[in-house]
């Protein structure tokens, strides 16, 4: 008699295992698509995100724009530098102008230091030229300093020499 209840024992004790184990997998195949449908959904999405770019309709058009005439890209070596004494002036045109500076900001691997060096007659452009030459970056933004920048109540005769006007780009 022992001897089948311990045979009756040993398929339930297989059969419990089983179910045990095959419910086991049921359950761990459960949350395992449970957890696939979230990644799934977060990554449309994020691939979704980066196809758009807000703010990158300004860039193309920027970069198609003709340079201004009125600014040439070399300014030329003066002995004397003229200056002047406008800092917060200089700051708020850099400021209004920002939107078109942060569309020059591309994608790139490592900080970038574009610097600036312009003069104005009147509050308004006169040459603009950037460093480092080889630059896209440095480029796009001479560019937007040339076509937008304004220093607002200036009069007419005032000339500015800006040296170095540091603009730098993290990735």
């Amino acid at each position: 008699m022992a001897f089948t209840i311990q045979q009756e024992a040993s398929p339930m004790k297989r059969l419990r295992s089983t179910s045990l184990s095959s419910r086991s997998w049921a359950i761990s195949a459960r949350f395992h698509s449970m957890r696939i449908l979230p990644l799934t959904v977060s990554m449309m999405l994020m691939l979704t995100l980066s196809c758009t770019t807000p703010s990158a309709a300004i860039l193309p058009s920027q970069i198609d724009a003709p340079w201004p005439d009125a600014v040439t890209k070399r300014c030329p070596k003066t002995k004397i530098p003229l200056e002047c004494f406008r800092k917060g002036e200089i700051r708020r045109a850099m400021h209004e102008i920002s939107p078109q500076i942060q569309a020059c900001h591309r994608k790139i691997d490592q900080s970038q230091l574009v610097t600036l060096r312009m003069q104005t007659r009147g509050g308004r452009p006169t040459c603009v030229e950037y460093s480092p030459r080889r630059s896209g970056t440095g480029q796009c933004v001479a560019q937007a300093v040339a076509q937008h920048f304004k220093m607002l109540d200036s009069p007419a005769d005032e000339q500015c020499d800006i040296h170095r006007y540091p603009f730098r780009f993290e990735p």
